[in-house]
Order: C-alpha cells, then structure tokens, then sequence
C-alpha cells in the first residue's frame, strides 16, 4: 500500500526502468530506487537483508525476495473454495451467513486471475459469476427459506445478489 500511496510501485515492478547514468533523470531515480531499496531491506529480517545489500535496484530486490518466498495462489484457492462447498445457514442467522460468503467472495476474487475477454465477453463472465453466487447463497440457505428461494429462482432477469439477500432477509 505504501509504494502505491507514494507512486512507487513501477520501482519495484521494472514499469520504471533503471535510466543511463548520462540522462538528466538519473539522480531522481536514483535516490527513488535506494529509498525504495532501503525500504525493503528495513522489512525483513537481517539475514535476509543481508542478501539483498548487493543487488542493483529495488525491482531486483523485489524479483530476488518475490522468487524464494512466494508460494502460488493454488493452495490458498483450494482452501477458500474447500471452505465455500462446506459453508450453509445452520444456525447462523441470514446476515452473518450472507457475510462470510460475501468476505469468502471477495477473498477469492483477490486471489484468482479475471480471465481476457473482448467485446463484451467480460459481461458474460461476470452476469455468470454473479448468478453462481446466487445459487451458492440460495442453496446453503436452511430449508425453512424454500419459499422464497422458489420464488427467487424463478425471476427473469435474477436480481442482483444483494437485492437476493434483501429479499431472503425479509423472510426472517
């Protein structure tokens, strides 16, 4: 958040390339990339710091610290999807059922790559999306809610998921 909040993101990316030693803007980037270096170097440990002395810029750094600690998305997606399958109403009431999907949605969202659609094929995949989370809210619902999960499913064009859980709310 930091490096955002500052725009110094494309330091530790490579969007913002090392300048010839020659170019008037090699100063400032300059002073950017040891801040930025020495940012990193004072957020990890001192053995780790240690290894990271010697690299040329922040973004070699960042790759060097990205290549030995980052582990995939595959095992964190598995979990949250795991957890997803197993999650219904039981005895939780509609708003704190509705909620840890919701957090478990948007914590999946964060996690998986948005596929590339052109011309219009995003819509698709997010009207699809959408629909899938309404299905997985109707059908962990408690069987008391059968009704109006009914009637749901049968509108044409489905609500959006929050005027879903609006209407299943009224119910309790």
């Amino acid at each position: 958040m930091a490096l955002t909040a500052k725009n110094k993101v494309g330091y530790v990316d490579g969007t913002i390339s090392r300048p010839m030693s020659t170019d008037l803007i090699f100063g400032s980037w300059n002073r950017c990339n040891i801040m930025i270096s020495s940012w990193i170097i004072n957020a990890v440990t001192r053995e780790i710091a240690d290894s990271l002395l010697y690299l040329d810029s922040s973004s070699d750094s960042w790759r060097d610290l990205s290549d030995r600690f980052s582990q995939g998305n595959g095992p964190h997606i598995f979990q949250i999807k795991k957890q997803l399958s197993v999650l219904n109403q039981g005895s939780l009431d509609v708003n704190s059922y509705f909620t840890k999907l919701k957090i478990l949605w948007d914590e999946l969202r964060e996690f998986q790559p948005v596929p590339v659609f052109h011309c219009g094929g995003l819509r698709i995949w997010t009207d699809y999306q959408h629909r899938e989370y309404i299905l997985q809210f109707l059908m962990g619902l408690n069987g008391s809610y059968a009704q109006i999960r009914g009637q749901i499913l049968m509108m044409d064009p489905v609500p959006i998921i929050n005027k879903v859980f609006s209407l299943v709310l009224q119910e309790e």
